[in-house]
């Protein structure tokens, strides 16, 4: 040693961890659940954020948006919902349905340092379109009896959706066997009409 001195000096860089973003997944403003088949449902994510410490809640650092279609209480419906999954707003066409089905998404938002959020949910519940009889007027004509019958629906005339008879019954019997026309419409206002083809023309 030569009785010398000296200073040491060491540096180092500290990297600031990212938080993670926050999902928030629910139904754009003026969207309600339930909603009807053939209706409209905005799915909104544009309120998720980034919450690192030097901006808090900053929207503006969501980079992208990833929707998920979950599961629903109507296994079927899950290839009837056609969603865009990579917009902060997706918007689809409910199925039309003959019971009541809720559907869940997900979504999950990376930010721009590439963090990705843990998944938020929201749920949707459809309800079948109400059909409303309006009138059925029996006629008859040689040894047949004829039934029109009018109903509306909440389905718009543009909606290519169509409908047809199953089934019909009268009190004695006689519509076992029956032949129908095409249906037709007017706006939402539906007609059938139906011929009862059994040797009977009772009404």
């Amino acid at each position: 040693p030569d009785g010398s001195t000296g200073t040491e000096s060491n540096s180092c860089t500290i990297t600031p961890t990212n938080t993670l973003p926050v999902a928030v997944a629910e139904l754009a403003p003026g969207h309600i659940s339930p909603v009807t088949s053939y209706g409209t449902v905005v799915l909104d994510g544009s309120d998720s954020y980034d919450d690192d410490p030097v901006s808090p809640r900053d929207k503006s650092r969501i980079s992208s948006y990833d929707w998920k279609y979950k599961y629903a209480t109507v296994s079927s419906v899950s290839s009837l919902v056609n969603l865009s999954t990579s917009v902060s707003q997706s918007s689809f066409t409910t199925p039309v349905i003959d019971q009541s089905v809720t559907i869940t998404f997900g979504l999950t938002v990376t930010d721009n340092d590439g963090g990705r959020s843990p998944e938020d949910t929201v749920a949707v519940t459809i309800m079948p379109f109400d059909i409303t009889p309006i009138n059925t007027a029996l006629t008859q004509a040689s040894d047949k009896t004829r039934a029109t019958i009018t109903w509306q629906s909440q389905l718009p005339s543009d909606s290519g959706i169509s409908f047809r008879v199953e089934s019909a019954t009268s009190e004695d019997g006689n519509w076992s066997t029956y032949s129908s026309s095409t249906i037709s419409n007017t706006g939402n206002i539906f007609t059938a009409a139906l011929t009862d083809i059994s040797q009977s023309a009772d009404t």
